[in-house]
């Protein structure tokens, strides 16, 4: 799924928790919509609160120990485990991942969205 999918389902299920909330008020009388209506709303939509793919993928064969722990599913060990494969074998493709121990076939289907191979 691309960003804006998942921007949409946030936004969805913001509205269906708004809606939900306005009535259960309204029903008991505790307050009107216009209290619940000053609720303050942003308008940007954090892709790491979503765990939505960023913009731009990170680069497996020169991302830092930092931008590799920041992957989701990815621990500093496993960041490790990243940089001392590719060092002696610089990553061809992106699947060669699944050869990082920690990296299953859930975890390497993640990643596929968040980085690339250059």
């Amino acid at each position: 799924m691309n960003r804006q999918t998942y921007e949409t389902i946030f936004l969805a299920c913001l509205i269906s928790v708004i809606c939900a909330l306005a009535l259960y008020r309204y029903n008991n009388k505790k307050t009107g919509f216009s209290e619940l209506l000053s609720i303050p709303l942003t308008n940007s939509v954090n892709c790491v609160e979503l765990n939505a793919p960023p913009e731009s993928r990170l680069n497996i064969n020169s991302a830092s120990i930092k931008e590799l722990d920041s992957l989701p599913g990815v621990s500093s060990n496993i960041a490790v485990s990243i940089i001392l494969y590719r060092e002696k074998h610089p990553f061809k493709n992106v699947a060669e991942l699944a050869f990082i121990n920690g990296i299953g076939e859930k975890k390497l289907a993640t990643l596929l969205d968040y980085v690339e191979c250059k």
